[in-house]
């Protein structure tokens, strides 16, 4: 992430605690205050306090879904899961589910962000909510094919976390077709992470040459971000942790992360296990100004970072 200089984290503080108080006023402006306060690991009492008021005053209408899910990605990085599924139920019951897939992306998004966030371990080994919202959004993705090619988008959007969650679960048998589907750039990109992790799961020769272009992708400014600790983890399973390391440090673009605190953990922990003690420093100290008051199903984590983290300020230079 970038580096902070005091006063770059003093006018960044200024700046977020300026977009609070343009939400308070106007109500516009939180996504952005919340994406700031969670790549840069600053001001996180303003940034809190503005999606805790948005839930407050939020009612489950048109446009309102895509800053639900803002507020539920939020509260993962914070290690606030029960926070996180208390604002998924903003999206009202779950009978209306279905209907508001087809004409709010931002439910789509939120269904599959739950499904990712599972995959990373932030519900640790409770796949209930993963369950769910895969159930919700498969049919979905698995549909007829959209005519209208905005709806067509969008379905293949839907499709990447549901394939997503399949091939993280040995089942690879629609990976081919959706791979297919998604040919030419849709969804980001996400064909070139679905081709890797579909021979990492047939355990096929070429899943280094799969890797290595989706690791040319994400270097290139394509797909997502976060998607580099899918090549972190292959390299680190190779034997490579330079490798691995340099992929997590592919997390540093300005752009939403739903894995931001698991990618800076890793981080963290590939550092330090190559010697670079620094980079080891930094990484966890940002993970732990998130994970400032984390839920306690998530502090024994927090505890051991917070561990490794006073041994390594402790070390000799």
């Amino acid at each position: 992430m970038r580096r902070l200089q005091a006063g770059a984290v003093l006018g960044d503080s200024a700046m977020l605690i300026a977009a609070r108080q343009e939400f308070d006023s106007t109500g516009n402006g939180m996504d952005q205050l919340l994406l700031d306060a969670e790549l840069f690991g600053i001001a996180m009492q303003e940034a809190e306090r503005s999606a805790a008021l948005f839930l407050k005053r939020s009612r489950p209408e048109p446009g309102a879904f895509r800053r639900i899910d803002d507020v539920f990605v939020f509260y993962q990085q914070l290690g606030r899961p029960a926070a996180a599924t208390a604002a998924v139920a903003r999206l009202g019951p779950k009978e209306a589910i279905p209907a508001l897939l087809r004409r709010e992306r931002g439910v789509r998004f939120l269904l599959g962000d739950i499904i990712i966030h599972t995959i990373y371990g932030y519900y640790g080994n409770d796949t209930t909510a993963a369950v769910e919202a895969f159930g919700q959004l498969a049919p979905y993705a698995d549909g007829p094919v959209a005519r209208d090619s905005a709806a067509r988008k969008q379905q293949y959007e839907a499709m990447c976390p549901v394939e997503w969650w399949r091939l993280a679960h040995g089942n690879t048998r629609t990976a081919p077709s959706a791979i297919a589907r998604l040919a030419g750039g849709n969804a980001w990109g996400c064909g070139f992470l679905l081709k890797a992790l579909l021979a990492d799961a047939e355990r096929r020769p070429d899943a280094g040459a799969a890797f290595g272009r989706l690791d040319s992708l994400l270097r290139a400014g394509g797909g997502v971000p976060g998607w580099a600790m899918e090549v972190a983890r292959w390299r680190e399973a190779q034997g490579d942790l330079q490798g691995a390391l340099r992929a997590t440090r592919l997390l540093s673009k300005y752009f939403p992360i739903l894995n931001l605190a698991y990618g800076l953990r890793e981080q963290g922990r590939l550092a330090s296990l190559v010697g670079d003690r620094a980079g080891a420093i930094e990484a966890y100290s940002h993970y732990l100004a998130l994970r400032h008051n984390p839920e306690p199903v998530v502090k024994p984590e927090v505890d051991s970072v917070r561990a490794e983290l006073a041994r390594l300020v402790g070390e000799p230079r």
